[in-house]
């Protein structure tokens, strides 16, 4: 052991405690000036030697686009994204790919994952650009499966990055769920939970580390809540300090405060999930846990820099980001149960905040897409306009008229933001389809003053207009349909055909058959459908 070279073991326990036998060992050979350090460099290999089929790669994936259209995209996602989620240090990737740092070539699979949350920037305005999104991801993703380059930050950052995008149905290996716990590993794995406050490494790289890290917690977090999953990171295994103004160098006009505060709300509600909604807890723990949420937030709203405070005449994406955060927060510890056998839920509702905290979602929305820049509102907004639409459409269902005439006010206005919304993420796009159908019946019930025809509504969203390249649903004729052109017409209690045997993309119409139950209708919804739109 002790002719080894010493840079192989300890590129083997970066980031480890003693319970890592690779740890252990290391501790007892290591120096005693080094025993307090957890994060070595690592140890470079020729590329034959880490990369995976590396001559399988295919050229389009090593290509690039026209200057002129890069260095647009490049702007758009520095200018309107990094600077309030710092996944890239902009001063040392600009160096890198202006050529100037010779000793760190440019990496394509960062330019490809940053060119893509370009192409979503500005997409919404300019389809032709839009449709670059997925030519961005497949080379991006073809790159990082190859393992083309052996820096594990930035297979992170590319992850996050990848977070824009999505590439079909599927709700576990093509959303921001995926995308997120693969980041979560790899920077696991690389020690990023770690304090590299006094550790060897440059700077630029401490900096972008604690950003990262930070960055990974609070998309979990929302995820998480997003999702109604488990959360994967836990602040009580880490080490890494607070966000601070320093960690932000590198990022011109850098939204620090923005960060910085939101990250202490993600922490205040990654807290109150451990307890509120986790399995094994008591009645009592969980309301005493909601209770200690509704006094944390509240200290933490009254806080705030006048910067970030909520102000429709100066509204900007990033307090807009933070404000849907919060109140989203708000609904989802308060709102009304589904079930009346929810006790939680029943001892922990109040109409009156949800009241507030829709009003205030709705004067944001309706603000940041007339008045300002949505292109910068990353998913999770997306997830906290469904919350509010839910809220408000069982509002509609009040015996009052004066909040049912509210709630249609509030209903129609988040209606026409998520219209907008949906330029830019297909999430919003089938959540528009969904209320609108749900809206309807809940109008026409509470213009009747009757409850709701809960046997007529379904969660089936209406079906996608085919395209020109899939069959029209005018082949279906007497119980048989047509899924794959060319093809035979089957009963739709024997499809035979799949998605593969087709040279067209499988659509969200091919999928809603009759037989098939509500809940399942409303999971296909759901899956995956979390990127930027599709053409």
């Amino acid at each position: 052991m002790k002719d080894m070279n010493p840079e192989i073991w300890r590129s083997l326990y970066t980031g480890r405690t003693d319970v890592s036998n690779f740890n252990y060992l290391v501790r007892q050979v290591s120096q005693p000036e080094s025993r307090g350090a957890f994060h070595f460099g690592s140890r470079q290999f020729h590329r034959r030697h880490t990369a995976h089929e590396l001559q399988r790669v295919p050229q389009d994936a090593l290509e690039r686009c026209e200057t002129g259209l890069e260095l647009r995209l490049l702007r758009a996602y520095f200018d309107r994204v990094n600077l309030g989620w710092p996944i890239v240090d902009e001063e040392h990737f600009m160096a890198q790919y202006q050529g100037k740092d010779v000793q760190n070539p440019l990496m394509l699979p960062l330019l490809n994952a940053i060119l893509l949350v370009g192409a979503h920037v500005l997409g919404g305005s300019d389809k032709s650009v839009a449709q670059l999104q997925a030519t961005f991801f497949r080379r991006a993703k073809t790159l990082i499966d190859c393992r083309y380059e052996q820096d594990r930050t930035m297979y992170v950052q590319v992850a996050l990055l990848l977070t824009w995008y999505s590439d079909g149905h599927e709700e576990i290996v093509a959303n921001a769920w995926h995308w997120i716990g693969f980041a979560i590993r790899i920077a696991i794995g690389h020690g990023m939970h770690r304090d590299v406050t006094h550790s060897k490494l440059l700077p630029v790289h401490r900096r972008s580390w604690t950003r990262l890290w930070w960055i990974l917690f609070q998309f979990d977090t929302t995820v998480s809540a997003a999702y109604g999953r488990p959360q994967t990171l836990n602040l009580d295994e880490s080490d890494v300090p607070d966000l601070e103004p320093a960690h932000f160098q590198g990022i011109p006009k850098a939204q620090v405060d923005f960060a910085m505060h939101h990250a202490k709300l993600c922490t205040i509600f990654a807290e109150v999930m451990k307890k509120r909604w986790a399995l094994r807890s008591s009645t009592q723990e969980r309301i005493q846990a909601s209770r200690q949420a509704d006094e944390a937030l509240a200290e933490f709203i009254i806080n705030l820099p006048p910067s970030l405070k909520l102000s429709f005449s100066r509204l900007s994406p990033w307090t807009a980001t933070l404000h849907l955060t919060y109140n989203n927060f708000v609904l989802l510890l308060h709102r009304p149960p589904p079930l009346a056998m929810d006790e939680v839920a029943v001892a922990c509702q109040d109409s009156t905040l949800c009241g507030a905290a829709t009003a205030a979602m709705s004067s944001i929305f309706e603000t940041i897409c007339h008045h300002c820049d949505a292109s910068t509102l990353w998913l999770y907004s997306v997830h906290a306009m469904f919350t509010a639409l839910i809220q408000v459409s069982n509002e509609l269902t009040s015996p009052n008229p004066i909040v049912v005439a509210r709630s249609q006010i509030i209903f129609d206005t988040l209606m026409d933001a998520l219209k907008y919304l949906s330029n830019y993420w297909q999430f919003a796009e089938n959540i528009l389809r969904l209320f609108k159908q749900r809206g309807e019946y809940l109008i026409q019930d509470a213009a009747k003053t009757s409850k709701p025809d809960v046997e007529s509504f379904t969660l089936r969203p209406p079906p996608l207009a085919p395209s020109a390249e899939t069959t029209s649903w005018e082949n279906i004729t007497d119980g048989n349909v047509t899924l794959c052109p060319g093809r035979e017409s089957v009963s739709t209690k024997a499809v035979s055909c799949s998605p593969w045997q087709s040279d067209t993309d499988l659509h969200m119409d091919e999928l809603m058959m009759e037989e098939f139950p509500d809940s399942f209708a409303l999971e296909l919804f759901l899956a995956g459908m979390d990127g930027s739109t599709q053409d």
